[in-house]
């Protein structure tokens, strides 16, 4: 019976420092709208302390001060705006990333896709497998993801390369098995692990 493909995705913990990162945009347009709400606060508090006290500013003078806080506000109303728009593309990008990039364990071989609408694929046969590595650093092991690197006998580079995945160690140990199944009384090609601490 051949073996069940296995479908694998980049784990959510791979997307960490992109969350952090999204969130600390978020954090900063909050305190650039808060420190522009208290600013223009106290301008006014100020501007009508000053009025009423009938300080030595003359009109001109208020109006071209107000007219200056105005086109202040507008722009710095603008940074908190982009800063949540920002935000909002990472974390499209992260859920892009993980919902339209995966790896197949299929029955003869790799398989990569990612891409949408145009879809994109890579694939590597068990028996054209050159090696299979898999890499974890420091942080990595933390939330038990890694990558898995594959290359074929007629690359010098890496034709699949699938980062973050759950498990890395069952997910390469899984396809050299598979690998050796399909080339039976050969050599399965090197098979390296890389860890960082």
């Amino acid at each position: 019976m051949p073996d069940e493909p296995i479908f694998v995705h980049s784990a959510w913990a791979h997307f960490i420092k992109d969350f952090i990162f999204s969130f600390s945009l978020i954090i900063l347009g909050v305190v650039v709208m808060l420190v522009n709400v208290a600013k223009t606060a106290l301008y006014y508090s100020v501007t009508r302390v000053f009025i009423f006290l009938e300080a030595k500013l003359n009109v001109e003078a208020v109006y071209h001060i107000d007219l200056n806080e105005h086109i202040s506000e507008m722009v710095t109303l603008y940074i908190p705006i982009t800063l949540f728009v920002m935000a909002l593309l990472v974390n499209f990008s992260i859920l892009y990333r993980k919902k339209f990039t995966w790896l197949a364990l299929s029955t003869d071989g790799v398989v990569k896709k990612y891409g949408f609408p145009i879809r994109w694929k890579k694939e590597v046969k068990y028996v054209n497998m050159r090696t299979v590595e898999n890499w974890q650093g420091g942080l990595d092991k933390l939330f038990r993801i890694g990558d898995v690197l594959i290359a074929s006998g007629g690359s010098q580079g890496y034709d699949i390369e699938m980062n973050g995945i759950k498990d890395p160690d069952d997910v390469a140990a899984t396809i050299r098995n598979r690998q050796k199944a399909a080339r039976p009384g050969k050599l399965s090609g090197v098979t390296q692990k890389y860890d960082y601490f």
